[in-house]
């Protein structure tokens, strides 16, 4: 099936149906340049950085799935990543890019960041729950190699191979989250210096591990299928994207959990000392 893109002359560019809207835009944009792109703003970026969130998530599930279903045989995963492709495509379908927004620096920072929630969200669960962080990050790993290969065109035996290889990178995922949730018992110390220190660390834990799965990505594509790939191709932005994102998410997480431990522990105030008790007069004839 298809579907077809009205352009603002009249004529219609037609796509295949399991291409995302978004995708399909951006085709557009840079085979009809004369149309040019839409503006775009400010709070235009922070509101698409909201709405990546939710994309990002899905996408690193996605990926955890599709390196998953590659255990299963040949027609049961194409079966498997089929369902896993229609069920990601709707849950990202209502937050897709507003026109101009596709590549822009606030929707990528949100989709960076929404894919470290499913690592977060790991952590109330403790070992098993860091251990299941490991997992899907094992998993996401192996499903990106194995769909880069296939768009690459690599053969049956060269995508086993990348897969397998994969998980190497994938395990590295996780790492810059779990130090993330490390650092949860001390939230409530971190303020001022002490705040920007910890989230400039986080920057740099995610910026090198984002940077070391990318190498590690490339040198699979180069090693297996693609002697041509460059093994620095996109670390720099990878890196760019990881930095911020591990820096606003411990940001985030220390100025919230902060404040919560500081409000929750601020002393009651000591109760009113009683004042000096007057004995009453006896009466007159008594004594």
């Amino acid at each position: 099936m298809a579907y077809t893109v009205a352009l603002p002359d009249g004529r219609t560019v037609e796509f295949p149906d399991d291409l995302p809207k978004d995708k399909a835009a951006a085709v557009i944009r840079q085979q009809f340049p004369q149309f040019g792109a839409p503006e775009t703003t400010a709070f235009g970026q922070v509101k698409e950085g909201f709405k990546g969130l939710i994309p990002g998530a899905v996408g690193l599930l996605e990926s955890a799935a599709t390196g998953a279903s590659a255990l299963l045989p040949e027609d049961m995963e194409k079966t498997a990543r089929e369902k896993i492709k229609s069920v990601a495509t709707a849950a990202k379908e209502p937050f897709a890019p507003s026109a101009g927004y596709e590549d822009t620096v606030g929707r990528k920072l949100g989709e960076a960041v929404g894919s470290t929630v499913p690592f977060l969200a790991a952590g109330p669960l403790g070992l098993a729950g860091r251990a299941a962080a490991v997992g899907l990050g094992v998993g996401a790993g192996a499903g990106e190699s194995r769909t880069r290969a296939e768009e690459a065109g690599a053969t049956g035996e060269q995508r086993s191979t990348a897969t397998a290889l994969g998980v190497i990178p994938g395990a590295l995922e996780a790492f810059a989250p779990l130090r993330i949730l490390s650092r949860i018992p001390t939230a409530s110390k971190a303020a001022g210096v002490e705040a920007v220190k910890r989230a400039m660390i986080a920057g740099g834990e995610e910026a090198a591990q984002e940077a070391a799965s990318g190498f590690a990505q490339n040198l699979i594509a180069k090693g297996v299928y693609k002697p041509e790939q460059a093994l620095i191709e996109g670390l720099g932005e990878q890196a760019a994207y990881g930095g911020a994102t591990g820096a606003l998410v411990q940001g985030l997480m220390d100025l919230a959990l902060g404040r919560r431990a500081r409000g929750a522990t601020t002393p009651e105030a000591p109760p009113a000392e009683p004042g000096p008790q007057i004995a009453p007069e006896a009466p007159a004839g008594t004594q």
